[in-house]
């Protein structure tokens, strides 16, 4: 029976998107018949495992013994050095992303949002394998489907983890006075920087504010559009038929939403770029309009529904078990 190993980093900074996926590609190993175990996902991944993989999947404090296949999912700027480090305790290992350092020490990569600029950009190693493109997105697509249209009726506003950049206070405080597309849900965050002024924001709004939601499919399936950074949020809208509006924290994840926008003519989102004093109003000011064009918002949601590919979870599979 082969053993497949996750090492992945759940917090309130980094949210719960790497556990996320992480967790689907460990249901499908299971599945194949794989024994599966995590070495690590800090406090609150403990507390989601036994729902999310089982309650007898061993969640180790570090490697134990040796494992077929370490599956990598740390966004650590020292990555290619901690990731030698655990070469002992793996016969291959394989990385979820080419996280920007250059010949990682492992056996296979695997980018589903890697774009022909990127890939130019990266320095591939002849070890390693690499496997690009949104056929290897790993969503939990038995949770991800659509709602039918008339229960899609709110805006989420959701910016992972603890939104360090305070991303949603800063939209709120550009957002001049009008409708909004639908009944408005902001998923804060454990740690949000700036939380009780937030809740008023949302207050005053006439929205809700959720400090945590470990559940954030279900409440993005209530939606009608989603205000987001670049992420698995975005692409687990995409995969429900919900239109994003990206706002970006970082130059990397701008970067990374002009290429994806460059390389997929039907990218279903609203790109308003790093969040400047400059971007901000016009991305406020958006949402507020999108209120009143429902003919743009319905021509973006159809394009989000057929904009992801199923099956990223057994490719993968197929790349550790076959």
């Amino acid at each position: 029976m082969p053993r497949v190993a996750f090492l992945c980093e759940a917090s309130a900074s980094a949210g719960l998107g790497h556990l996320r996926r992480c967790a689907v590609l460990a249901r499908a190993c299971q599945a194949r018949g794989a024994e599966i175990e995590f070495w690590g996902a800090g406090p609150l991944g403990d507390d989601l495992l036994p729902g999310w993989v089982g309650e007898k999947v061993p969640r180790r404090p570090a490697a134990t013994g040796l494992v077929d296949w370490l599956v990598w999912d740390v966004r650590d700027p020292q990555s290619a050095a901690a990731a030698a480090q655990l070469r002992p305790f793996a016969r291959r290992i394989l990385s979820l992303d080419e996280l920007g350092t250059a010949r990682l020490a492992v056996d296979v990569v695997v980018d589903a949002l890697m774009t022909p600029a990127r890939a130019a950009r990266s320095e591939e190693s002849p070890d390693t394998r690499y496997h690009y493109g949104l056929a290897y997105l790993l969503l939990d697509e038995a949770r991800l489907r659509p709602a039918p249209a008339a229960d899609r009726a709110g805006v989420v506003v959701a910016f992972g983890g603890s939104d360090a950049e305070n991303l949603a206070v800063r939209l709120f405080d550009a957002l001049g006075p009008g409708p909004l597309p639908g009944p408005l849900t902001v998923v804060a965050g454990l740690e949000h920087p700036d939380l009780p002024r937030l809740r008023n924001q949302v207050e005053a709004l006439g929205g809700r504010c959720l400090d945590y939601a470990p559940d954030l499919p279900a409440i993005l399936r209530t939606a009608r559009l989603v205000v987001t950074k670049l992420g698995l949020t975005t692409f687990e809208s995409f995969r429900l038929g919900v239109p994003c509006l990206l706002l970006e924290p970082t130059p990397a994840h701008e970067q990374l939403a002009r290429e994806l926008a460059d390389s997929y003519p039907d990218w279903p989102a609203w790109n308003h770029g790093l969040a400047t004093p400059e971007s901000l109003p016009h991305a406020a000011q958006r949402l507020r309009d999108l209120a009143t064009r429902p003919a743009e918002l319905a021509a973006a949601t159809a394009r989000a529904a057929r904009f992801v590919p199923a099956g990223g979870g057994e490719r993968v599979t197929d790349l550790l078990l076959r």
